[in-house]
């Protein structure tokens, strides 16, 4: 209950201008540099709260990485309004840290009205898929490599978020190279159910791995001394309502690599195969010489 309400404050702003919006600081980021979901849940609550229609629902994020932040020290948030039309708002947001503009988001707000529709993504067969309680948790799963993949101060710390992954290139299942990371995860937990909380928290979370699957295809992580990687925008769809106290299963995969950039992408279901969420982000990555 603790680490879901400690990831519920995190992910939340406070209002203190018309349109302005202070942001807590980020910790244990695993590097010097602030985890990215941080500031893509913080930017996406500060837009949500300058929505006065309720029956809008947040749909869509496209953000840019503009500069790295720093962990441990607060954000601002200013956001512009787009446009407040009958179906659709839109909101620009600009985070910045001590007066340095790292990073930009519009996001999107509509109303859910009845439609034509089709489901070209067929559900997972989740008979074939592990159960979330037959996986180890990630405390667990860590401390049972005999390598950490990742730094210590990441790689056990409570993230908020209960993660049980099922197939990773450092886990014991050998990833095939064609494929990407998967998991299931919910909050560590109860979250209460409060409007685009949930879906805030959803886009802290989508910021996890999905960067990752670009090295996948090259046997590396993050953290690999030899990789230099920065994330450089980071596309979001929300299909669905989301409800972080059900497990959801993430399926991520690599797209491509080219030019020192790499794409990835991931589809979220919930526990009842319904597509909720679907995101994209792109990456620059270096391989360094190492002694």
């Amino acid at each position: 209950m603790e680490n879901a309400h400690k990831m519920a404050n995190l992910v939340k702003t406070r209002k203190v201008g018309k349109l302005i919006f202070d942001g807590t600081a980020s910790f244990d980021d695993g590097s010097d540099t602030t985890y990215g979901g941080h500031l893509l849940a913080q930017a996406s609550h500060s837009a949500c709260q300058t929505v006065t229609d309720s029956g809008k629902r947040l749909h869509a994020i496209t953000a840019n990485f503009l500069q790295a932040g720093t962990s441990g020290k607060k954000y601002t948030y200013e956001v512009e309004i787009l446009s407040d039309g009958k179906s659709f708002s839109r909101r620009n947001v600009r985070a910045f840290q001590e007066n340095r503009l790292v990073l930009q988001l519009v996001a999107s707000f509509c109303k859910e009205k009845d439609g034509l529709h089709f489901k070209a993504k067929s559900s997972p067969d989740f008979s074939s898929i592990p159960a979330p309680e037959s996986l180890p948790t990630y405390d667990v799963l860590m401390r049972s490599l005999k390598k950490v993949p990742f730094r210590e101060d990441w790689a056990f710390r409570q993230h908020g978020f209960d993660r049980r992954i099922i197939n990773a290139p450092w886990t014991n299942n050998k990833l095939d190279l064609s494929g990407g990371i998967k998991m299931w995860v919910r909050a560590d937990g109860y979250v209460d159910k409060l409007k685009n909380l949930h879906e805030a928290l959803l886009i802290y979370q989508s910021d996890e791995s999905l960067a990752d699957n670009i090295l996948v295809p090259f046997g590396l992580t993050w953290s690999s001394p030899e990789v230099f990687m920065v994330s450089l925008d980071h596309s979001m769809w929300i299909h669905q309502p989301v409800d972080v106290n059900d497990w959801l299963y993430i399926e991520q995969e690599p797209l491509f690599a080219i030019f020192e950039r790499g794409l990835a992408k991931a589809n979220v279901w919930n526990s009842k195969g319904v597509l909720i969420s679907t995101f994209l982000q792109e990456a620059l990555f270096r391989k360094r010489k190492t002694d």
